[in-house]
């Protein structure tokens, strides 16, 4: 009988470890930092070193203590016996064809008790031919001092990186008028495995990070989750050259396949636009709808950027209008959002004549714009044209957004219909 995961914690070993600290980020897992205070070795002289069941990505851990040289060996989930099974545990029992699930309530030499809701099970242990754990640990760090080093240690500081943990950041944006919004902010952290600590200092990194260490392997997807909220308070973004730091206050527990959610910043009004855009480039045969685009400036002085994440768009009602992912902005930077489409706002746009010769072309284009809304609209009508172009005969004025791209600004009364043209003429 055997084992086939065992908790991560020897027999004989005492683990004493205060707060850690965790850098999480948005994209590249975390960073755990560890401090084991009052280390005693093994009669072998080494010295466990708990990852918490986090699983710790390949070349990434390192340990030191009082300057002292370390051997640093990783050790991977090991087998054991009944000695290592501890009470809470939730395990399955192998006995013969048959295989009992619960949560570990005792285990002696002889007898070992199982508890599967309200049904308690005693199952000997002459019987038992396999055991599983169904949280399995990460695995074991272990280290030992050299041997001219004779110091007794005090304190092993140790940490590794690992990919279960990551955050995003979420908006609200709450529409109370034609031109204002409420603007709230959250950061959501997730775990998706099974690491879990008492208590953490966390720090969050926002935008992106080169990471080039070797591929840490696959994630299991979340069984469960568990969403928090806390009391609205913002937190204040810390710049260090070129990146942005949040400091949650305070510690708190990391659970096994769980979410938190707490605010990220004061919530805040800001002043909206919202525009209706004609893509003509990517316009079918039949009537398209119009792109609803929205955009705003956040201006609050504790916000220096927005991280990236997604924004959840909700009107006067509080009822939900669709959710969009962002960039990260920084502050005094306008956020534009693509928000769907605006049904009632229709569009046709139509070749009518195209001449093409072996390096010569030459297009007429009419746009249809229908405006079905008991309002006036604004039509911002964007067509991409390459290459080496002359744009003429056009009825409405245009801008040039880039090289490739013309945009046209046509006002369109309520319940009406709006036609114009023009042409191009393109060189190869």
């Amino acid at each position: 009988m055997h084992l086939r995961r065992t908790f991560g914690l020897l027999i004989g070993t005492v683990f004493l470890l205060q707060a850690a600290d965790l850098l999480i980020t948005q994209h590249q897992g975390s960073f755990l930092h560890l401090t084991l205070n009052d280390p005693r070795p093994s009669r072998d002289g080494s010295i466990e070193l708990d990852s918490y069941y986090f699983q710790p990505a390949q070349g990434s851990v390192w340990a030191s203590a009082q300057d002292q040289v370390l051997e640093l060996l990783i050790l991977e989930n090991r087998y054991g016996g009944l000695q290592d099974l501890v009470p809470g545990m939730r395990i399955q029992v192998v006995t013969g064809q048959d295989r009992h699930s619960g949560v570990l309530q005792s285990a002696t030499a002889a007898l070992l008790s199982l508890r599967d809701k309200d049904e308690l099970r005693l199952i000997r242990t002459e019987s038992i031919t396999d055991i599983l754990l169904e949280d399995p640990p990460g695995p074991m760090i272990s280290v030992r001092q050299k041997q001219n080093e004779s110091d007794p240690l005090h304190s092993i500081d140790y940490g590794f990186h690992c990919a279960e943990l990551s955050w995003t950041a979420e908006y609200d944006l709450i529409r109370l008028d034609q031109e204002q919004a409420l603007l709230r902010s959250w950061f959501r952290i997730s775990n998706r495995g099974d690491g879990r600590l008492e208590n953490a200092r966390i720090q969050l990194l926002a935008g992106e990070i080169v990471n080039e260490r070797a591929d840490i392997g696959p994630v299991r997807p979340m069984a469960k989750s568990a969403m928090f909220s806390a009391e609205a308070v913002g937190l204040e973004a810390e710049q260090t050259l070129d990146h942005y730091f949040y400091a949650v206050e305070g510690t708190m527990p990391v659970q096994p396949r769980s979410e938190k959610r707490h605010p990220l910043y004061s919530e805040s009004t800001v002043s909206t636009e919202r525009r209706y855009i004609v893509r003509g480039y990517d316009a079918r045969p039949a009537e398209s709808a119009a792109v609803i685009e929205l955009t705003f400036i956040h201006k609050s002085p504790s916000a220096a950027i927005l991280p990236a994440g997604s924004i959840s768009i909700f009107d006067e009602g509080m009822r939900w209008q669709g959710t969009a992912s962002i960039r990260q902005y920084a502050a005094g930077e306008k956020v534009e959002i693509s928000a769907g489409t605006a049904h009632d706002l229709r569009y046709e746009r139509v070749i009518t004549d195209q001449k093409r010769m072996r390096n010569y072309e030459d297009v007429e284009i009419l746009y249809k714009l229908h405006n079905r809304s008991p309002q006036e609209r604004i039509f911002l009508v964007r067509d991409r044209i390459s290459g080496n172009r002359t744009v003429r005969d056009n009825t409405v004025e245009y801008v040039k957004r880039s090289a490739d791209t013309i945009e046209f600004s046509v006002t369109v009364p309520a319940a009406s219909s709006v036609e114009f043209s023009y042409a191009y003429s393109k060189v190869f």
